[in-house]
């Protein structure tokens, strides 16, 4: 009796482990989505200093003031300054680094693969740290 009651305390720990770490992976993945859907609403509204808020210290130490940051946005990245569509379509999550894959299309509805890397603050917070695109070949159907 005492042997079934350990197994049956041991499975019951692991599966709560694992669903205690799925929660904390899911968690992750909607606060750190979140904040790229955050700049993505700033950009739209023209928001410079918020859009440039959800940025991580490196780049904010690049680009030094939020005016710099979102002309830099606008001109070398228009598909992410004012996308048509955004789908999130992946999310990796290793520390405190959450990489998600999104499909967006610009105005001229070109399909386009975004990369963006996210970092975890001091604070929590996630902060995004990059961002890559990657012009879809073919056409959209």
């Amino acid at each position: 009796m005492a042997r079934t009651f350990k197994w049956v305390l041991l499975v019951w720990c692991l599966w709560f482990g694992l669903a205690q770490a799925k929660s904390s992976i899911e968690a992750d993945q909607a606060a750190s989505r979140a904040v790229i859907q955050a700049q993505l609403d700033a950009f739209a509204r023209h928001d410079a200093e918020k859009a440039y808020s959800y940025a991580s210290d490196d780049i904010k130490a690049m680009f030094q003031n939020a005016v710099t940051f979102v002309t830099m946005v606008e001109r070398n990245y228009p598909v992410v300054y004012h996308p048509a569509s955004v789908q999130f379509l992946a999310f990796n999550l290793q520390g405190d680094v959450a990489r998600h894959t999104l499909q967006m299309t610009d105005q001229d509805q070109t399909l386009w693969n975004v990369y963006y890397v996210l970092t975890r603050n001091d604070k929590g917070l996630w902060k995004i740290s990059s961002c890559q695109i990657e012009k879809v070949q073919g056409e959209l159907i």
